[in-house]
């Protein structure tokens, strides 16, 4: 009988063991996730538009199919997109007037004075057409990997606060060597009822420049790994489930983004 009783104390013990082991405070961040350096080539698109803008729709609804992995490209999911919001032709876009200085800053660097208009991995997109940009999309996607990024994150979901990791591996010799480090926080399903254009809900939308509008200063050797550590914040006025970090890097002179990898906060 006593060493019976014993055997239901040493269950009990182990029991309540596992219970406190396995139980997680919502206070402490995420495990890290670490997204494994691209496959294949991705490719950013720079998309710069208004919600006045009537010549903006059916980009936007280009676009759309691409971030639905509609099949309008040789790999839509390759395709990582970044919208800057200007004050051509509505000064009031409340998107644009958001972040007005981080905004202009990008406006101002690929001097852009019209919309819709878009830039990929740098480069001029020319003016909206399905075709030439679908062209445009499928001719860098096929190009060969130079820059491979991976992503390692953590997030507090109490404090909104976390840090992103990027590992840099330049898999050739990089033509520049002015390049910048950019991570930028972006949200989509942002609701916008009274757009002038009728656009009801934009996405990728810029919200904030982490690294700053002129990014961060990076040197990066062929076959040689480079991290970089970036501690972010997401606004209370965000929605954290929407809210996605896109790292590039780029080369200040030529504009030519080598390399680009997203990840969603949450």
């Amino acid at each position: 009988m006593k060493n019976t009783k014993i055997k239901i104390l040493l269950v009990v013990l182990a029991l309540s063991f596992t219970y406190l082991n396995g139980c997680e405070s919502n206070d402490n961040p995420q495990n890290p996730i670490f997204n494994p350096p691209s496959v294949g080539k991705k490719v950013l698109f720079e998309f710069f538009t208004n919600s006045g803008c009537i010549p903006c729709i059916p980009a936007h609804a280009y676009l759309d199919q691409i971030n639905s992995l509609g099949g309008v490209t040789t790999n839509d999911t390759n395709i990582i997109i970044l919208s800057f919001h200007t004050t051509n032709p509505y000064n009031q876009d409340s998107l644009y007037r958001a972040n007005v200085t981080q905004n202009n800053a990008r406006i101002s660097y690929y001097e852009i004075f019209f919309n819709p208009q878009g830039r990929i991995n740098g480069a001029e997109s020319g003016q909206f057409s399905t075709s030439e940009w679908t062209a445009k999309f499928n001719s860098e996607l096929s190009q060969p990997v130079s820059l491979s990024i991976g992503i390692d994150k953590t997030f507090d979901p109490v404090a909104d606060t976390g840090t992103i990791s990027a590992y840099l591996l330049p898999l050739s010799a990089l033509a520049a060597t002015d390049n910048v480090l950019h991570v930028i926080i972006s949200e989509s399903n942002i609701q916008y009822i009274t757009a002038p254009n009728g656009i009801k809900e934009f996405d990728d939308v810029m919200r904030y420049m982490v690294t700053g509008s002129d990014g961060q200063a990076v040197t990066l050797a062929q076959g040689q790994t480079t991290t970089v550590n970036v501690p972010f914040t997401i606004e209370n006025t965000w929605n954290p489930d929407e809210c996605y970090i896109t790292i590039f890097v780029q080369s200040v002179s030529t504009k030519q983004v080598y390399g680009v990898e997203r990840i969603k906060v949450k």
